[in-house]
C-alpha cells in the first residue's frame, strides 16, 4: 500500500465520525485504519442517558478499514479510565502509522495515542472543546498545566469552529497549528433522504410522524437531559398560548417523565409531540417534516442535530451555549439563527414566536442554512485533514509528504488566515 498512513484512534464507532473516516478512507493519498476500543454503538448497548439498549442503524464500519481492540465492552460513562485499550499500541507498531489522529483528551486512549507518536509519528488531534461551561479555577489551573504540553505535542489542531478555536488558542496551541475543519456529514447520503422524505409530501409524511400537517413544526432532538434544558421548551410554549409552534420531541432520558408531567400541567399534551428514540435511518424524514430546529442546551459542543438541520434547511432556534455559534459557524446569529441567553424562556418564547409568526423570515433563514450546508460535507472536512498534512509534512520535513499532491479546493491555510 502506498500513500500516507493515517491511524485514526476513537473510543468507538459513531455516527459523529464515520462520514469523515469513511471519506478519509476513500482519498487515494491515504491509507487510512481506524482503531476503535469498543464496538459500543454497532452492536445492542445500554447507553444511560438515552436510557433504553439500543444500536445505530447506519452503517459506521463498512467505509474504512477498522480494528476494534475490545469487542464487547461496555464503557458505562465513557469517562478516563472507563475507555482504555493496553493493546493499543501493538496495534500501532502493527499498522506503522506515518501520522496519528488523536480524539480529544478526557479518554486514557487518546493519551496511549499521543505518548505512542512522539518520535514515531505526526500527531493531528481533533476535539469539540469550548471555553462557554464555567470551570472552578482550580480545575481551570489544572487544564492549563496538563492540556499546554499536551497539545504542543499535536503538530496540527482541527478545528471545529470559532469557539473551538477559541479554547486551543487559550490552552496555548499557536495559530499556525491550528487548521479550520467544519464537522461533516454525508451530504450525498442524508440530501437524498431527506429529499426522499419530502417525495412523499408534506400531508402525507407528517400523518404517518403523527404530525399536524399545515402547522408550524418545531424539532427538539437531543437526550432528555438537564443540560440539554428539554423543560425549557414547555415554559416557552406555555408562555406563548396558541401562538406557540407544535414541539416534535425526538429522544428519552432521565427527564422523559418530567417533561410528561410538564406538558400535562400547562395544557399542552395537543402541542408536544413525543416520538421517543429515533435512531440514525429515520432522522431524515423528521428533518424534512419539520419547519425549524430548537436547541435550548446549557452546554453542547457542536451538536450533529444542528449540521444534519442545515442540511434540510431549517432555521435555528439556539441558547448561546452551544458550541456552533458564530458568524462562520453553523449557528450564525440573526442569518440562519436566532440566538437567546440559556436558560432564558422569555427570549426563547420570543424566539420561537418570530419564526412561527413570520413565515418569511424563517424562509430567508431557511435559505441560509441551505447556502451554509455544502461546507459541512465529508469530502470538504477529508479536504482540510489532507491540507493540514501537508503543511505538517512541510514543517516536519517529512518523507510521505510527496504522496500528498493537493488539488485546487483543498485549504492548508492555518485558521488564522481564514
Amino acid at each position: 500500500m502506498s500513500g500516507v498512513r493515517l491511524a485514526i484512534v476513537l473510543s468507538h464507532p459513531s455516527q459523529h465520525q464515520a462520514p469523515l473516516v469513511d471519506a478519509l478512507a476513500a482519498t487515494p493519498s491515504l491509507v487510512v485504519r481506524a482503531l476503535y476500543a469498543t464496538d459500543h454503538g454497532v452492536r445492542p448497548g445500554v447507553d444511560r442517558e438515552f436510557a433504553t439498549t439500543f444500536a445505530w442503524d447506519v452503517d459506521l464500519l463498512g467505509g474504512h478499514d477498522h480494528v476494534v481492540l475490545r469487542p464487547g465492552l461496555d464503557p458505562g460513562d465513557f469517562g478516563f479510565r472507563a475507555v482504555d485499550a493496553p493493546s493499543l499500541g501493538a496495534e500501532l507498531d502493527r499498522f506503522r502509522p506515518d501520522v496519528v489522529w488523536v480524539h480529544g483528551y478526557a479518554q486514557r486512549l487518546a493519551w496511549r495515542a499521543w505518548w505512542w507518536a512522539i518520535g514515531r509519528a505526526a500527531t493531528l488531534y481533533h476535539g469539540d472543546s469550548e471555553p462557554l461551561r464555567p470551570r472552578p479555577l482550580g480545575l481551570r489551573i489544572a487544564k492549563q498545566a496538563v492540556l499546554r504540553p499536551f497539545f504542543a505535542g499535536c503538530d496540527a489542531v482541527m478545528c471545529l469552529g470559532a469557539r473551538n478555536q477559541a479554547y486551543y488558542r487559550a490552552h496555548g496551541v499557536a495559530a499556525s497549528r491550528l487548521f479550520h475543519m467544519p464537522p461533516p456529514v454525508d451530504r450525498a447520503r442524508l440530501g437524498a433522504a431527506i429529499a426522499s422524505a419530502r417525495a412523499e409530501g408534506r400531508v402525507a409524511l407528517r400523518r404517518r410522524l403523527g404530525l399536524p400537517a399545515e402547522a408550524v413544526v418545531a424539532l427538539f432532538a437531543a437526550k432528555l437531559v438537564a443540560h440539554k434544558r428539554p423543560l425549557d421548551l414547555v415554559a416557552a410554549l406555555s408562555r406563548l398560548g396558541a401562538r406557540a409552534p407544535h414541539l416534535a420531541v425526538a429522544g428519552e432520558g432521565p427527564l422523559g417523565a418530567a417533561l410528561a408531567e410538564a406538558v400535562a400541567a400547562v395544557g399542552l399534551d395537543q402541542r408536544v409531540h413525543r416520538l421517543g428514540f429515533v435512531n440514525q435511518s429515520r432522522m431524515p424524514e423528521l428533518l424534512a417534516a419539520s419547519d425549524l430546529l430548537v436547541l435550548p442546551s446549557a452546554a453542547d459542543a457542536y451538536p450533529l442535530i444542528v449540521v444534519e438541520a442545515l442540511q434540510a434547511g431549517l432555521p435555528l432556534v439556539v441558547s448561546d451555549r452551544v458550541g456552533c455559534v458564530g458568524p462562520t459557524d453553523a449557528a450564525r446569529p440573526d442569518v440562519n439563527a436566532l440566538v437567546y441567553p440559556a436558560g432564558d424562556v422569555v427570549a426563547l418564547a420570543a424566539a420561537l414566536g418570530t419564526l412561527t409568526e413570520q413565515p418569511d423570515r424563517r424562509a430567508t433563514m431557511a435559505a441560509e442554512s441551505t447556502a451554509i450546508a455544502p461546507r459541512h460535507d465529508a469530502g470538504v472536512a477529508a479536504r482540510a485533514v489532507c491540507g493540514a498534512l501537508r503543511a505538517v509534512g512541510r514543517r516536519r520535513g517529512a518523507p510521505w509528504l510527496h504522496a500528498l499532491a493537493a488539488t485546487e479546493d483543498e485549504e492548508d491555510r492555518p485558521c488564522a488566515t481564514w
